[in-house]
């Protein structure tokens, strides 16, 4: 006799997901509230790189202050992407291409004046219900 084995749905809590690290997929929430935050700290280093750049405090430390973490937020952008699309295609490397394809693709959309493109893309990530996340 053959036993059968029924591969069972593998389902994620992702409350206990590291911002740092690609460990397990996350929910349309998560996603939205995490994306949320990284763009307020954006929003807020553009107000205050403008009020230094208005008061003539142009100075390279503060450049690269400002490098550093434009560089962290978009390390963490990527991660949290990546989780997102690994949730939607159910694999792990998918996800990652994905992101990185998705932050290419910002770059350029950046320059070319097509923004609503980046956002009509991110709002399918928060309305689209993924595979592995309850």
């Amino acid at each position: 006799m053959e036993e059968q084995f029924q591969q069972e749905d593998v389902v994620f809590d992702d409350s206990k997901t590291n911002l740092l690290k690609l460990d397990m997929p996350i929910g349309r929430k998560r996603y939205f509230i995490i994306s949320f935050i990284i763009g307020a700290i954006m929003l807020v280093l553009g107000v205050l790189v403008k009020y230094i750049e208005l008061a003539n405090l142009l100075l390279p430390a503060v450049f690269i202050v400002v490098f550093l973490i434009l560089s962290v937020l978009m390390f963490l952008t990527v991660i949290n992407d990546s989780k997102r699309f690994w949730d939607l295609c159910e694999q792990k490397r998918k996800g990652l291409l994905f992101a990185i394809i998705l932050f290419l693709l910002n770059i350029v959309l950046f320059f070319t004046g097509l923004k609503f493109l980046s956002f009509i893309v991110y709002m399918c990530m928060i309305l689209v219900r993924g595979k592995l996340v309850k």
